[in-house]
């Protein structure tokens, strides 16, 4: 099953993990790497800010620098610990790879401070925009004195003055994200996350998801008799609930889905009810690491403006290689235009080489190259920064006593002093 995620353009997997623990993460860590998801969105966390920063480092530790971590973090409970029913329920946490972590342009949240949806945009290499809506819906609770998710939605829309229920809250919310997304050509949405829903009645306590989704004109990503035999939550090792967790995208625009599959392996047992469920699709344009070569950085180098016989040098150098630059129709192509404009450029760094390499080097006649007024300010900078330093106790500085701080300066001025001297 593995391989089949292999060589994908984007695989993306949704799970709610009732609680993010560094247990957990590194179980989620090690499945995404098994089985090539790139992007990993996660419902349910239940991360405060500073649990958030201790993932986050974790995070781009293990899977390398341009990883990217969003959190949607709950907002501060405002009852008191007895009082709480459910105080840690909800927040969202989005891990991706590298290799689309560097893609990502914007991202946004919800208002309520519930963790409720989240939406990160990417660039994809054909310059095409996709929105990744990660989103948790909450259960409706008939008991009104608990203090259920559902009833803190419903008191933070009593108290922002908004109507309906926290159901139609946040469907209205991700509907106008996505329909101002879509209005935009070559725009392409994805919304994964648990809705507790079922559009064939496998689970769940919402009704009108077939409906909801034909409205945002979104597709699920796997059949209807698939739905109904399969089960993304479960009531302990073997006993099956419900589906209810989905990965929904935009058709007909620039998305293919390759394959989706729920799994539901005994490893997930005693990490949480949900089970991971992926999929994978082709992107227009590719993948960035394939489809799409980066060409070498080519870093110019500088010419003497104020050398006459340099410049002249220059000048000529460029005519010689100007010439053999093939000129492109008028009919070219965005891609030709962009190739010739690089070969441009690339002919004048080339030429400024060819002069400046073969220049004498200039020697400076200040020690080290720093002139006396430059190292008379660099003390001078050094002493105030070191003051400061020991004052606050920074930088691993040991902080002056009051009756030492007359001292310290003295010995600072003084070292300032001996390095003008010299």
């Amino acid at each position: 099953m593995r391989e089949r995620y292999a060589n994908q353009d984007l695989v993306i997997a949704t799970l709610n993990i009732a609680g993010l623990s560094a247990h957990k993460l590194t179980i989620l860590l090690r499945y995404m790497v098994a089985f090539h998801v790139d992007i990993l969105c996660l419902q349910d966390v239940r991360l405060t800010i500073e649990q958030a920063k201790f993932f986050k480092r974790k995070i781009n530790h293990e899977l390398g620098a341009g990883s990217l971590v969003k959190a949607s973090i709950l907002s501060p409970h405002p009852d008191t610990e007895e009082l709480r029913y459910s105080n840690r329920i909800g927040g969202q946490l989005v891990i991706s790879s590298p290799r689309w972590g560097k893609r990502c342009i914007s991202s946004w949240t919800d208002d309520s401070g519930l963790g409720l949806a989240m939406g990160l945009e990417f660039l994809t290499p054909a310059q095409h925009r996709l929105q990744i809506i990660n989103t948790y819906w909450p259960i409706a609770s008939t008991n009104t004195l608990l203090d259920t998710w559902w009833a803190r939605t419903t008191s933070w829309m009593a108290r922002t003055r908004r109507t309906g229920s926290p159901l139609s809250y946040v469907q209205h919310l991700l509907k106008c994200k996505m329909h101002n997304f879509l209005t935009k050509p070559n725009h392409s949405n994805i919304l994964v996350g648990d809705l507790n829903a079922s559009r064939v009645g496998n689970g769940g306590t919402h009704s009108g998801l077939s409906d909801w989704l034909e409205d945002v004109l979104l597709t699920s990503s796997v059949e209807r008799n698939n739905e109904a035999r399969t089960y993304t939550r479960w009531s302990g090792p073997t006993h099956p609930t419900g589906h209810i967790d989905h990965i929904c995208y935009s058709t007909d625009r620039q998305l293919t889905l390759t394959s989706s599959t729920v799994l539901d392996s005994s490893l997930w047992f005693g990490l949480t009810d949900h089970r991971p469920k992926q999929a994978a699709f082709t992107i227009c344009g590719g993948s960035p690491d394939r489809g799409t070569s980066v060409p070498e950085v080519v870093y110019p180098v500088d010419l003497n403006l104020k050398d006459k016989n340099q410049i002249a040098e220059f000048q000529k150098e460029l005519a010689e290689r100007w010439l053999k630059i093939q000129i492109v129709p008028p009919d070219a192509s965005q891609v030709d235009l962009a190739t010739q404009l690089r070969v441009m450029s690339e002919t004048l760094y080339a030429a400024a080489e060819a002069v400046v390499s073969t220049a004498k080097p200039h020697r400076s006649s200040f020690k080290d190259g720093w002139s006396p007024e430059y190292i008379a300010i660099k003390a001078h900078l050094t002493a105030l920064t070191e003051i400061r330093r020991h004052l606050q106790g920074a930088n691993h500085r040991p902080k002056w006593h009051a009756s030492f701080i007359p001292i310290g300066i003295k010995r600072e001025v003084d070292k300032w002093t001996n390095a003008i001297s010299r």
